[in-house]
């Protein structure tokens, strides 16, 4: 996409309106903040199984 189609902006529910490089860098973080909550759960699921 070019920088104009993604300063468009969308009304988000809970965010109200974002531009969509706002939006793709804020689901970007909350994949990235998911993963570490498995790699933390992981981690002491193994130490409490050691």
């Amino acid at each position: 996409m070019s920088p104009d189609q993604f300063a468009r902006r969308v009304l988000h529910p809970e965010n109200g309106w974002m531009s969509l490089d706002d939006v793709a860098a804020m689901y970007a973080w909350h994949g990235d903040h998911h993963i570490a909550h498995i790699r933390n759960y992981r981690e002491h699921y193994r130490a409490a199984r050691a």
